[in-house]
């Protein structure tokens, strides 16, 4: 760490964005504005969410330390690109969850319940006939 990040990171924090609103995912941080926006606010922005995670009402997204004056949070949410959904180019973690998710799916011993072929649900009339004697 450098001496100016132990020095940020030592000053109290004088501004909390919390995310208000339904369940979302986060698609993108905008790096290069929240970097401008702390330069201008002589501040440290710590991020306390990552790209991928799933955020709530209430869920803490940043902080800012030691800032000379107040960042509009309007501002500092456009930086958090929120989504509906989550996606693979968005979350390298979500399609190695899928794949866990369908290998346990797998693996249950509820999903490898015998199911009948179709030969199974022919007519008696014609298994009779089609059965070798």
């Amino acid at each position: 760490m450098s001496d100016l990040e132990v020095e940020l990171r030592a000053r109290p924090v004088t501004q909390v964005l919390r995310y208000t609103g339904a369940p979302r995912s986060i698609a993108k941080v905008d790096v290069r504005t929240l970097v401008k926006m702390a330069r201008d606010a002589d501040a440290l922005i710590e991020l306390d969410c990552a790209v991928g995670d799933t955020i709530v009402y209430d869920t803490q997204l940043l902080q800012v330390r030691g800032a000379s004056r107040p960042i509009p949070e309007q501002a500092l949410l456009r930086a958090v690109g929120l989504s509906i959904e989550r996606t693979f180019a968005q979350d390298p973690k979500y399609p190695i969850r899928l794949l866990v998710d369908i290998a346990i799916k797998a693996l249950s011993p509820g999903s490898s319940r015998m199911r009948p072929s179709p030969r199974s649900r022919r007519p008696k009339s014609w298994q009779a006939a089609s059965t070798p004697s």
